[in-house]
């Protein structure tokens, strides 16, 4: 091989590894519980329906793929979850990603009536953001307080 394809090859392989450095570079994601929109009870399950918020933090577009996560409200382990929409966030953007968590209703309920008289909620959301077609996963940790619905 010449010395002129040989530069075309190397080039060619740091462009395909560009993407995949520049996001292991990236700083995590900020991922919020933004909200709680409706708490419905289904059987034995609660069914919660979720918006995270999820704020790119890097210098580069983040193309999310997925979210998975696990919840605590009031200190204990409510649940896990996965966002299943992805979503391309510009750099220092933010997006809204709605999620459905499915819980045991009574251990649920439970916790909420051994929680302080008020909407506020202690939250502790965990997990990883899935970055692109890249399989990247990207830890992220936040607590929070969040707003329980009134119906």
């Amino acid at each position: 091989m010449n010395a002129s394809r040989r530069r075309w090859a190397l080039r060619l392989c740091l462009a395909a590894l560009w993407p995949a450095a520049a996001f292991a570079q990236a700083r995590p994601p900020q991922v919020l519980l933004q909200s709680i929109d409706a708490v419905t009870i289904e059987g034995n399950d609660a069914v919660l329906d979720l918006t995270l918020q999820v704020r790119n933090t890097g210098p580069l577009a983040l193309p999310l793929q997925a979210v998975d996560f696990s919840l605590q409200l009031g200190g204990a382990m409510i649940g896990q979850g996965r966002s299943t929409t992805p979503v391309s966030i510009p750099a220092g953007g933010r997006a809204a990603v709605p999620v459905r968590l499915t819980v045991n209703g009574p251990t649920l309920v439970q916790l909420l009536l051994t929680l302080p008289g008020n909407d506020r909620l202690p939250y502790r959301i965990a997990g990883t953001a899935e970055i692109g077609q890249t399989l990247l996963r990207i830890p992220f940790e936040q607590d929070g307080v969040v707003r329980l619905p009134v119906q």
